[in-house]
């Protein structure tokens, strides 16, 4: 079944549909894959949101399921690993007729594979700079097959939308307290030759937005312990003594 473009739903469908699905495949490779949020859709839902569109977002290792897809245009972020849950989940979306993209890892690496899996758009790199213009775009029904997405500032990005899924479900402890992660930097400073980036760039947040969005985790979601994501969070020791002193 091809897929629809926007143009071609009817009215009912744009009243009842979202503008964009984001799906987490489940990782069945780890010893549990309910342990944390899927932070990388959780930073385009909040991009989206404040740009005036409505998204819907998934967790298959939470149980989530194709049935609850809301959306005609469906993203899915993937790692290597993930591949081939992804490029099944994208052969059953296919033919309930749904516009996919591919981001994550996988996609910034291997993006043509992606197109050849079913997928309509491939995203190589960190997609917040391009994801609002390409749901305007597939909307419009002139978009390309593969998108690369300058980066962004990190201290420019807004929060990830823990709203968007239900955080309480993930199950991690620190110390008896009840964990969640966050992301501090992205890429890393060193070039090990087993490990593949999507970026060479390293870029830290600043101390202050760091320890902001840990009392926000805090006073919002009462969250008392963290997992720190980042590759090397003790890349700067000047920032990480910031943080402690703030």
């Amino acid at each position: 079944m091809t897929a629809k473009t926007p143009q071609s739903f009817t009215n009912e469908e744009v009243q009842m549909a979202t503008d964009i699905t984001f799906i987490f495949p489940g990782s069945p490779f780890l010893i549990n894959d309910s342990i944390f949020p899927p932070l990388g859709i959780l930073y385009l839902a909040a991009k989206l949101k404040a740009d005036g569109y409505t998204v819907q977002c998934l967790d298959f290792g939470l149980g989530h399921t194709i049935d609850e897809v809301s959306s005609d245009i469906v993203g899915i972020s993937f790692t290597t690993p993930h591949r081939f849950d992804a490029f099944k989940i994208a052969k059953e979306l296919k033919e309930r007729g749904k516009f996919l993209i591919a981001g994550g890892a996988h996609a910034s690496h291997l993006p043509n594979e992606c197109l050849e899996n079913g997928f309509d758009i491939a995203v190589r790199g960190e997609a917040e700079a391009v994801i609002s213009e390409i749901v305007k775009n597939v909307r419009q029904n002139s978009f390309n097959s593969i998108y690369i997405s300058p980066e962004m500032g990190v201290n420019e990005l807004l929060f990830p939308d823990r709203d968007a899924i239900d955080i309480n479900k993930y199950s991690y402890t620190i110390g008896n307290r009840q964990a969640t992660v966050i992301m501090t930097s992205r890429s890393c400073p060193f070039g090990c030759l087993f490990c593949s980036k999507i970026s060479n760039n390293f870029r830290m947040q600043s101390a202050s937005r760091t320890v902001a969005e840990i009392f926000h985790l805090h006073d919002k979601y009462g969250f008392s312990a963290f997992m720190i994501f980042d590759d090397v969070f003790v890349a700067d020791k000047r920032r990480l003594e910031k943080i402690v002193d703030l």
